[in-house]
């Protein structure tokens, strides 16, 4: 969802949207999932859920603590509604800088242990180790792994969008499963 938001922190938030851009090889991901994962977010306190104009959008409360465009652009998304509560309310989450990262970190190991659990109970064997290390039964990949991944990607394949690049990664992680 980071990457789908605008300068503003802002982005749709429509989970069929969502599923096609972030997951759109992967057909064990289904709507529901990421609608499951939408609801999870905004429980946190991690994104802000309004409609306006019977559109859903979502917010990123904390965003300007953590993104700083050098040359930011306009949102043409609507902004928020007010609402009642202040900023810093006891029901908000904690604004300190490490909060935010944090709780991501902690929400999609969750995820990852959940999946891992799933895949265990499948059948299915994987045949050794990829190339890159990484055994998707045993381990599940570090936020630095899938960086390093991604980036690996983007050198090899410089004209490729970025669902593309994501897929890749995803593949060579050993996250979805290969033909």
């Amino acid at each position: 969802m980071i990457v789908e938001a605008d300068d503003a922190g802002r982005l749709n938030c429509d989970a069929d949207q969502l599923r096609a851009l972030t997951w759109a090889y992967d057909r064990k991901i289904r709507v529901a999932d990421v609608e499951s994962a939408i609801q999870r977010l905004m429980g946190l306190g991690l994104i802000r859920l309004y409609t306006v104009n019977d559109i859903r959008y979502a917010a990123f409360p904390s965003w300007s603590d953590h993104q700083h465009p050098k040359y930011p652009t306009p949102s043409k998304l609507p902004a928020p509604p007010d609402t009642d509560l202040p900023q810093d309310s006891p029901s908000s989450p904690p604004r300190d800088q490490n909060s935010f990262s944090t709780r991501v970190v902690e929400l999609c190991r969750e995820e990852l242990s959940r999946e891992k659990r799933d895949r265990k109970g499948e059948s299915r064997q994987r045949e050794g180790n990829l190339s890159n290390g990484h055994d998707a039964l045993r381990e599940e990949p570090t936020p630095k792994l899938v960086a390093e991944t991604m980036r690996q990607v983007r050198g090899e394949h410089p004209g490729w969008p970025e669902d593309k690049i994501q897929a890749e990664t995803r593949r060579q992680l050993g996250l979805v499963e290969q033909p």
